[in-house]
């Protein structure tokens, strides 16, 4: 998960002409490997472990959910809406322990969305003060 954002955190200071292609390509190659490597873990046990009680989702469970974020993914990337994989993938999760009447650890969901909304605000506060 986030190994497509490269795309967008290189494609800007490409776009404003800060970096060339290929440094952008340099810079942020290394960074998603380790990124992948050593910072990944988290969010995959939260994903996997801490959104759903119990043993969580059966083998046909999560080839639904697999499936429902590839196909919005994929929908969203055709229609060039702005998208987070991450979020589609909770929810997905989210949606079929639901169906599967799998019980959800809605303090983990709170904790997410949380994080999420207050993402923009901080990085505008941010941006304020350091401008």
């Amino acid at each position: 998960m986030g190994a497509h954002y490269t795309g967008a955190c290189m494609g800007m200071p490409r776009a404003l002409g800060a970096v060339s292609a290929r440094r952008a390509l340099w810079i942020m190659a290394p960074l998603a490997l380790v990124g992948a490597a050593l910072a990944s873990h988290g969010v995959e046990h939260t994903v996997g472990h801490d959104l759903l009680d119990g043993p969580g989702l059966s083998v046909t469970g999560l080839v639904i959910v697999l499936g429902v974020a590839f196909g919005l993914t994929s929908a969203f990337n055709v229609l060039r809406i702005p998208t987070s994989t991450i979020q589609i993938l909770v929810f997905s999760v989210v949606g079929a322990g639901l169906a599967a009447g799998v019980g959800v650890h809605w303090s983990t969901i709170a904790t997410l969305a949380a994080i999420w909304v207050a993402a923009p605000v901080v990085a505008a506060g941010a941006g304020y003060l350091l401008t």
